[in-house]
């Protein structure tokens, strides 16, 4: 049985991933401008989550040895692509590598959050915190990204469902298989992660944004790695 703090963590963990979901897909319809405003606001968040929080939390302790895992997040998508290149449907391999790496990213990070109270239940309330202002923009990247690759308010919202699914998925697997899996490779799938993130953004968002006729993208795109950055100095406790 979990304890009652990580029991409360996780759901309302899952509220705040569902929440930043209903933001996007509580309007009915969205011009393309408005989408692609999204993909470059979900684009500076996507990177700045990258570098400012993935890749930190890959290098903690003695785990440097996963970071060659960054690259082979990177070729693995990479290859993928080149497999299912689709010339009819250009976000098809956006919409793949955007969803793997958000619910990799939300398994482990479940996996972290039953690992920490286990260790100190004092935890709770700074990881509530934390984890609450961390999920919102993940729910709204995540749904905002999949609603301007589909079109369709149903998939943005199981984006935040599988962010939910992934986080739960990820605290079970500590509880049933957590004497044989070291905490060690949570930092190796925050690496890989990190390695998907950097393909998506660099091979497909970033190229989407200049080359669309909008020329304020670029600024909506800088505009949301500055507050990430801003946000990432005043809320920088994670359970990684």
């Amino acid at each position: 049985m979990w304890h009652p703090p990580i029991s409360i963590l996780l759901l309302l963990v899952c509220a705040a991933s569902l929440l930043g979901s209903f933001t996007i897909c509580f309007r009915k319809q969205w011009s393309e401008q408005a989408l692609f405003v999204m993909i470059s606001l979900g684009g500076g968040i996507l990177l700045s989550l990258t570098v400012l929080d993935l890749l930190p939390h890959a290098m903690v302790e003695d785990a440097h040895q996963f970071l060659p895992l960054v690259l082979v997040g990177f070729m693995l998508l990479f290859l993928l692509e080149s497999i299912r290149h689709d010339q009819g449907r250009p976000h098809t391999n956006n919409l793949i590598g955007i969803s793997f790496g958000f619910f990799m990213h939300a398994f482990f990070e479940g996996f972290s959050i039953a690992a920490g109270l286990d260790k100190d239940a004092g935890l709770a309330f700074p990881l509530l915190i934390a984890l609450i202002l961390h999920r919102l923009p993940d729910g709204i990247t995540v749904s905002s990204l999949l609603l301007a690759a589909t079109g369709k308010r149903g998939m943005a919202l199981l984006g935040g469902l599988g962010l939910c699914g992934a986080t739960i998925l990820g605290a079970m697997t500590l509880r049933l298989a957590g004497h044989w899996i070291s905490e060690a490779w949570t930092s190796a799938g925050l690496a890989l992660s990190a390695g998907v993130f950097l393909y998506v953004a660099a091979s497909h968002l970033v190229p989407l944004i200049q080359n669309r006729n909008y020329p304020k993208l670029s600024l909506y795109f800088c505009v949301s790695m500055l507050l990430y950055m801003v946000f990432s100095l005043f809320f920088h406790t994670h359970p990684h």
